[in-house]
């Protein structure tokens, strides 16, 4: 595994997982988009080669700097449809510092490991994941739904 092949790979699936999102208006279409395409790029990557990423470290340090981009991406995207009001008032930062944590785990082969899911597959989850958890019709507070 070259550096070169690694670089393109991630550069070409960069680049589709931001022209996913491009025409995506509301912000909830634009994280689902967003993390979908991020499935959607990984997909074509054999297990081969997502071994070597994760043993090889130039590899891993070129996915891991994908990693926390795509995570910085996702809170900025939070952001804005708590800003907007599609989203309920969440600690956006939180909600994207919780997906980079599984984003971290998804890339460091971790959830393969516990979940047997793929990183397309985890990637999947994850937006439903998140999507679920910002979308609530509930505006207020958890503590305020405790007896």
């Amino acid at each position: 595994m070259t550096v070169n092949v690694v670089r393109r790979f991630f550069r070409t699936a960069t680049g589709q997982v931001e022209s996913a999102i491009a025409a995506a208006a509301p912000p909830g279409e634009r994280i689902a988009g967003y993390l979908h395409a991020i499935g959607d790029a990984l997909r074509p990557a054999s297990a081969a080669f997502m071994a070597d990423l994760a043993v090889h470290a130039f590899a891993r340090e070129i996915y891991e700097q994908n990693t926390a981009i795509a995570a910085r991406r996702v809170g900025e995207l939070i952001a804005a449809g708590v800003s907007s009001g599609e989203f309920r008032p969440v600690h956006a930062a939180f909600v994207a510092d919780t997906a980079a944590a599984t984003m971290a785990r998804i890339q460091s082969g971790a959830v393969l490991a516990a979940t047997g899911l793929g990183d397309a597959d985890a990637y999947d989850e994850l937006a439903a994941l998140v999507l679920d958890g910002i979308r609530s019709a509930l505006h207020r507070p958890l503590a305020s739904l405790v007896p």
